[in-house]
């Protein structure tokens, strides 16, 4: 009887094992592949940055003949560029020849995703500081003796949070929205000396170096 049993499981285990290999064939034939395109990206861009293209300009003055070797100045002696213009501040023997202009520096490479920052935009050097006879300033030539003593007390930008000194080294807040690039005006105060003859009259310049620092 045992040996009956024996010979009827063979066929049926072999059967079943023939039968898993088939199904296990039919399965593995029936394996797709799908594929999908990962992207990669990176952005590149500049650090922010300050451009000063247009200079700050008081202007031609012209000082009259009776008041050459001694000008008349208010107390305190500074004459001012602002957003209305030139102020004289009651100076007297002075009158405008030609008008000057504000200053211009943009700031540059702000995130299109930004719409504020904090920042700091200031002069690299302290005021006051000199300026020297310069030919071609405000279209004039070149002194034929240079005065000492023409001295900008400060520059300052102006914007619609008012002026602000570039002397200021704190950092503020910018929130302009979709405004980036933006420009800065900038004004400034001076002091002339009041012992100006004939041969100190021509233009007179310098620059200055500003500085920009972001935390982004």
């Amino acid at each position: 009887m045992d040996h009956v049993i024996k010979l009827i499981m063979k066929p049926i285990s072999r059967a079943v094992f023939l039968a898993g290999a088939f199904i296990s064939s039919s399965l593995s034939a029936q394996t797709t592949t799908h594929t999908s395109q990962l992207e990669v990206t990176i952005g590149i861009m500049g650090a922010v940055s300050a451009s000063c293209t247009k200079a700050v300009n008081f202007g031609v003055l012209r000082l009259q003949h009776d008041v050459l070797g001694g000008i008349e100045l208010p107390a305190s002696g500074v004459i001012r560029l602002g957003p209305n213009g030139l102020e004289l501040n009651g100076a007297t023997g002075i009158s405008e020849v030609h008008p000057g202009h504000l200053g211009e520096c943009t700031v540059l490479g702000v995130p299109e995703n930004r719409t504020s920052f904090d920042f700091t935009f200031r002069a690299n050097s302290s005021f006051p500081f000199d300026l020297a006879g310069q030919n071609g300033a405000s279209g004039l030539r070149m002194p034929d003796s240079p005065v000492s003593g023409i001295q900008v007390i400060d520059l300052f930008s102006i914007g619609d949070g008012g002026e602000r000194s570039l002397g200021d080294p704190d950092f503020i807040a910018y929130t302009e929205g979709d405004r980036f690039p933006f420009t800065y005006k900038i004004g400034g105060t001076l002091v002339l000396p009041t012992n100006f003859v004939q041969e100190n009259m021509g233009g007179y310049g310098g620059t200055i170096e500003v500085v920009l620092e972001d935390n982004l």
